[in-house]
């Protein structure tokens, strides 16, 4: 797949805009990707494969569609759930950047965690204790511009990544 946007001489960043153009994903689901992209590398194309954004046929059938030059734009009725259940927890990924742009009274007080969308899914999760109300979670999706998927995670699911939260911040204190 990698290889078919090298042949049709696209970057990134000139893929991610005709994804946004012909709607293959929304702006918030492309951040997400884009995001994760920033953080552990690698192409657009293998970042939306991993995170199971886009189902690899679909991305075979849209890059073609771009290589024969076509006007289209995508159909969203292949869109998938965006609830995950059951959410696996050891592939849990923290999404650090986005944790970054909410107030950190709020990160603290709710010890908010938000995790990129697993595989298969589109929105981002999110954990708290005690729970985000819905006006809460709607006023975060507004604030961070992505779809905000509320899951449930016991005290000792969530310890490890808030401990992990807590590590970090005494060590950029520290610097």
């Amino acid at each position: 797949m990698e290889n078919l946007q090298k042949k049709l001489g696209l970057t990134d960043a000139q893929l991610a805009e005709e994804i946004l153009k012909r709607k293959l994903l929304s702006a918030g689901r492309l951040r997400a990707a884009l995001d994760y992209q920033a953080s552990v590398g690698g192409h657009l194309i293998g970042v939306l494969q991993k995170l199971g954004l886009v189902k690899e046929n679909d991305l075979q059938v849209f890059m073609a569609k771009l290589a024969a030059g076509e006007d289209f734009v995508w159909s969203s009725e292949t869109e998938k759930s965006p609830i995950p259940c059951p959410v696996e927890v050891s592939r849990l990924r923290v999404h650090r950047k986005l944790l970054e742009k909410i107030p950190p009274e709020l990160v603290d007080r709710y010890n908010l965690l938000l995790f990129f969308p697993p595989p298969g899914y589109r929105a981002i999760l999110m954990a708290s204790d005690p729970i985000v109300k819905v006006e809460g979670v709607k006023k975060l999706q507004a604030l961070l511009c992505v779809e905000i998927c509320p899951i449930q995670l016991s005290a000792e699911e969530m310890a490890p990544f808030l401990a992990e939260r807590q590590t970090e911040r005494a060590s950029s204190a520290a610097a």
